[in-house]
């Protein structure tokens, strides 16, 4: 399903919702400024159904399963070798302080 979108810019919503391209957004507690949107839409449908599709585009590419998958396995791939690269200092902390 395809929709356009009208969003406050609060937070990471800017990180989806492109401002002209996969939606359209406005300044936090604007009523007025999110019906202003609402109508741009209803009275410009073909804008509309080109902020939808690329819309629907960017999420199926960043936010796909796999791809959410392949981010999380780098995460903790990436914070295991920082805690191999702790252990392995704290092994040649632990024999200097015997050796001394």
């Amino acid at each position: 399903m395809e929709k356009p979108v009208v969003a406050s810019n609060v937070g990471a919503v800017s990180e989806v919702v492109i401002q002209g391209e996969t939606g359209l957004l406005v300044l936090p507690r604007d009523p007025g400024a999110v019906a202003e949107q609402i109508l741009l839409l209803m009275k410009d449908r073909d804008f509309g159904r080109r902020l939808a599709k690329s819309g629907r585009r960017l999420v199926e590419e960043r936010y796909s399963l796999a791809t959410m998958l392949d981010r999380v396995e780098a995460l903790y791939k990436g914070v295991l070798a920082e805690l191999l690269v702790c252990a392995n200092l704290l092994d040649w902390w632990l024999e200097i302080g015997a050796a001394i």
